[in-house]
């Protein structure tokens, strides 16, 4: 030993320890640096976009389970309608009986078994109205129509500048959210929409006689929205 020089007086248990821990983090350089984010930015974005088309996917097929269910009430509450209507008629209350298959004619403007009660009491006005509403729904050509309405409450109206207007209702009696169309094409049978520029999002509309298809920009797929017809 040298009692000259501190530094030799340091134990030799500390030096070797120093000497083991720098052998270590030589081999090992991560110890030594800050921890690294477990993903990149493509990652990142990579996995937003798919979790994004996991709920899109997810929602069209609520719309195409709503489309369904409101299409089988609709069918029950012409059913329920056509027995209410009979049981007024068995009872002698024809103006109650004539009410309720004017409903049956709104809901279904072909419905045979309306028009035959109506044909048995002469109102035959009632029987040309509804061949009327179901005309402007079958063979008047989409592109002479300007409103068309969904089962679920939805309305397309033409606007006078050319573009359309979407209107949703919200629940609550909240105010309808609103989109504006542009068109990318039409014939006699259906009308394509695109939502304008500036939209949440991209969305692609399919206006046909008895439904509506609806599909994202990034998605070639159209799915059904709802049913509904044409009302002008």
């Amino acid at each position: 030993m040298n009692p000259g020089n501190p530094m030799l007086t340091v134990p030799r248990w500390i030096a070797v320890m120093c000497m083991a821990l720098a052998v270590i983090f030589a081999a090992r350089p991560g110890l030594a640096q800050a921890p690294q984010p477990a993903e990149t930015q493509v990652d990142v974005l990579r996995d937003f976009t798919a979790e994004k088309k996991k709920l899109n996917d997810y929602v069209e097929q609520m719309r195409e389970k709503h489309a369904v269910a409101v299409k089988q009430a609709k069918q029950k509450a012409i059913d329920e309608l056509k027995k209410l209507a009979g049981a007024e008629a068995g009872s002698g209350e024809i103006a109650k009986a004539t009410d309720t298959w004017s409903q049956v004619l709104q809901l279904a403007p072909d419905d045979n078994d309306a028009k035959v009660y109506m044909r048995a009491i002469g109102r035959i006005d009632l029987i040309e109205k509804a061949n009327k509403q179901l005309t402007v729904a079958q063979t008047k050509p989409a592109d002479q129509q300007i409103l068309w309405q969904g089962e679920n409450g939805m309305t397309i109206r033409r606007q006078p500048d050319g573009k359309w207007q979407e209107l949703t209702p919200q629940p609550n009696g909240a105010q309808a959210q609103e989109r504006i169309f542009t068109e990318l094409g039409r014939n006699a049978y259906e009308i394509e929409l695109q939502s304008v520029s500036g939209s949440t999002d991209n969305i692609h509309i399919l206006v046909c006689r008895d439904h509506i298809l609806r599909r994202y920009d990034a998605d070639r797929r159209w799915t059904l929205q709802t049913t509904g017809h044409w009302v002008e």
